[in-house]
């Protein structure tokens, strides 16, 4: 991992400046690099994801396994005319795991650079399928949502540990999916992430909404 500091001199709020300097970081000291891709900006103290490869030398034919794509993370924080940054690549072995798919996409077939990376690539396969069944175990309770009968029991739901009801309620001009738990309280608003899949299912059988 490398950790640096920099003096931040450009407006903080400017995703433009930023991108252009954590573009100039990750090749600096190294022409042979290319940045393939990298994660938009989501707020201006957070992190940022980039799919690397070496690109071809000057007058030489590219050799395949030179081609071999990877991923970095940089970490970073703007504050007070100081830019405070981490910057890891999978062979050091992460412990996040939320690249987004279309930079995860950019590594399927390529050979991971070490068993750390290797790991990495396998957790982030299964968490990428965890969300997918957990968003499609959401469109299947909105459709039980949908059909239900006013007066009709509340679709049962598992978020964590805790047992909750389903329900859609407008929200700055929305709709939007919420729980609320059976000690009551005010309507939490629901994340696929934070679905128990398994409770959930179970919960749905004993309501009879699923086989």
């Amino acid at each position: 991992m490398s950790r640096e500091s920099h003096i931040w001199s450009h407006n903080p709020d400017n995703r433009e400046e930023i991108n252009r300097f954590l573009d100039d970081l990750l090749i600096k000291g190294n022409d042979r690099l290319e940045i393939v891709q990298s994660s938009s900006l989501m707020n201006f103290n957070s992190r940022r994801w980039s799919v690397l490869w070496n690109k071809s030398g000057e007058g030489n034919e590219q050799r395949p396994q030179d081609r071999e794509p990877f991923a970095v993370l940089i970490d970073f924080t703007i504050t007070q005319g100081w830019i405070d940054l981490n910057m890891m690549t999978e062979e050091e072995g992460f412990h996040q795991y939320d690249i987004p798919k279309k930079l995860f996409d950019l590594l399927e077939g390529s050979k991971p650079p070490n068993e750390h990376a290797k790991e990495w690539r396998e957790r982030c396969a299964q968490a990428m399928a965890d969300t997918k069944a957990k968003k499609k175990l959401l469109d299947t309770i909105r459709k039980h949502h949908e059909a239900r009968v006013p007066g009709e029991r509340p679709i049962p739901v598992a978020v964590g540990d805790r047992e909750a009801t389903f329900d859609r309620l407008p929200y700055r001009g929305k709709i939007v999916d919420v729980y609320t738990t059976k000690y009551g309280g005010h309507p939490t608003l629901l994340k696929p992430k934070s679905l128990n899949v398994p409770r959930t299912l179970e919960l749905l059988k004993e309501a009879g909404l699923a086989a």
